[in-house]
C-alpha cells in the first residue's frame, strides 16, 4: 500500500521522474504508516486493544511494544548491512573470494550479528543464495536506508500532532514518548507527506528530504529517540544482571554463545554447537541495546575499513 500511495502521488510527474527520491524512500512509506497505526495508542482508539487505567499494566504493554518493534527494526539493520557488504566484497575482490564465498558470508554474520551456523557448512554450500535478493541481483541497501528514513519521516509527521495529555492545544516535543505518536487523521501531517510523495524523483533525494524534514542528512537520531524508554530499561537490565556486552571475533574460530561443545572453523567447514534457549532472550535484548547505544550516525557503507563489531558473550552456566 505504501508503494501504491507513492505511485498515485507522483503520477503527474514526467515519466522520468515517476519513482521514489531514492529506493529507500519507496520502501519507507508503508513502514512509516505502520509505525503510527500499530502503536498501543492507535489500537486502543480503534477498539483492538482494551483501554486500561492500570498504569503498571500500561507500562508493561508499552515496554513489550517497544521490544517488539526493536526486534523488527534494530535487529534488521546489521542483517541488511551484511547482505550488501558481502556482495560488495565479492565484487571488489575480483575473484579473490571465489573459493571462500560461504566462509566470508558467515564471517560477516558473526562479526556484525553474532550468528554462527547450527550445522557444518562448507564451500559446497551457498547460504547467501537462500536470500532472494542475492541470486536476483536486487540491491539490499534500500532496506537499510528505509529503516533509517522511516523514523526520520515519523518524527517529522509527529511534529504536527499534540502529545496526548499535554492540554496545550499545540504540537510540541514528544520527548521520550515519541513511540506513542499517532498521526492518523491529522490533515497537516498528511498534506506534508503528500507534498513530498508528489515530487517523485524530480529533484535530488537530499533536496527532497530537506524540504520534507528540514535536513538533508540521513541520521539514526530519530530511531534512537523512538526507542529511548527501551534503552533506559536495557541499561538497568544489563546493570542488574551484570551482563557483559560483546562477542569474540577472532580469526580461526566462531563465536560460541552458551554452547554445548566448541565451535570449529577451518578451511573445510565451520560448525557450532547448540545454542542454549536461555541465551536467546539475552541475545535479542542485547541486539536492541547495542544498536541503540551506537552514535546516531550512519556507518560508512562503502568504506573498506572494518566496522565496529556488535557482539554478545555470556559465560556458560553450570
Amino acid at each position: 500500500m505504501g508503494h501504491i500511495q507513492y505511485y498515485m502521488n507522483y503520477a503527474d510527474q514526467p515519466t522520468a521522474y515517476r519513482e521514489g527520491a531514492n529506493p529507500g524512500f519507496h520502501e519507507a512509506i508503508g513502514d512509516l504508516i505502520a509505525l503510527s497505526v500499530s502503536s498501543p495508542e492507535h489500537l486502543e482508539k480503534v477498539g483492538l486493544l482494551e483501554r486500561t487505567s492500570n498504569e503498571e499494566l500500561r507500562q508493561k504493554v508499552n515496554l513489550n511494544y517497544q521490544l517488539k518493534m526493536a526486534l523488527e527494526k534494530i535487529v534488521f539493520l546489521p542483517f541488511a548491512y551484511v547482505l550488501d557488504r558481502w556482495r560488495w566484497d565479492v565484487f571488489a575482490a575480483e575473484g579473490g573470494l571465489d573459493h571462500a564465498l560461504n566462509r566470508h558470508w558467515w564471517t560477516l554474520r558473526l562479526r556484525h550479528q553474532g550468528l554462527s551456523p547450527p550445522v557444518k557448512r562448507s564451500e559446497r554450500d551457498f547460504d547467501p543464495g537462500a536470500k532472494y535478493h542475492i541470486p536476483a541481483g536486487v540491491e539490499y541497501v534500500r532496506y537499510f536506508a528505509s529503516h533509517v528514513l522511516q523514523f526520520q519521516f515519523f518524527e517529522h509527521m509527529c511534529g504536527f500532532v499534540e502529545p496526548k495529555g499535554t492540554g496545550s492545544g499545540k504540537p510540541s516535543s514528544w520527548g521520550d514518548s515519541l513511540y506513542k505518536c499517532d498521526f492518523d487523521g491529522n490533515k497537516l501531517a498528511g498534506a506534508s507527506l503528500r507534498a513530498m510523495l508528489a515530487k517523485g524523483s524530480s529533484a535530488s533525494w537530499q533536496s527532497i528530504l530537506k524540504d520534507f524534514i528540514g535536513s538533508e542528512r540521513m541520521s539514526l537520531g530519530a530511531l534512537r529517540r523512538y526507542f529511548t524508554p527501551l534503552e533506559s530499561f536495557l541499561d538497568g537490565f544489563i546493570s542488574r544482571h551484570n551482563l557483559t556486552v560483546g562477542w569474540a571475533d577472532a580469526k580461526g574460530k566462531l563465536c560460541v554463545l552458551l554452547l554445548e561443545g566448541r565451535g570449529v572453523f577451518n578451511e573445510h567447514f565451520f560448525f557450532s554447537g547448540r545454542l542454549h534457549e536461555q541465551c536467546l532472550l539475552h541475545l535479542l535484548l542485547h541486539f536492541a541495546h547495542l544498536w541503540l547505544r551506537r552514535r546516531p550516525r550512519l556507518p560508512a557503507l562503502a568504506s573498506r575499513t572494518r566496522p565496529h563489531p556488535l557482539c554478545l558473550c555470556l559465560p556458560p552456566q553450570g
